[in-house]
């Protein structure tokens, strides 16, 4: 499912894990602990997401939905 994310949490990378950023309604690269929404199914990175400075770095990527809790 295509999915609004920051660059809040840092580098995206495939197989991250995808949480709530604090911008409402945007991802981020989940910190260790914090509850998740999904897994990333693609890059998103300052060079694929063309971030320049005073951008807000808002993007789309895909994103497996999960939001089972184990």
């Amino acid at each position: 499912m295509p999915v609004k994310v920051s660059l809040q949490g840092g580098a995206i990378h495939i197989g991250d894990s995808i949480s709530a950023s604090s911008i409402t309604g945007i991802g981020k690269k989940a910190a260790a602990g914090e509850r998740t929404i999904g897994i990333a199914l693609q890059e998103y990175t300052t060079e694929t997401s063309g971030f320049t400075q005073g951008s807000d770095g808002i993007g789309k990527i895909l994103v497996f939905v999960n939001l089972q809790h184990t």
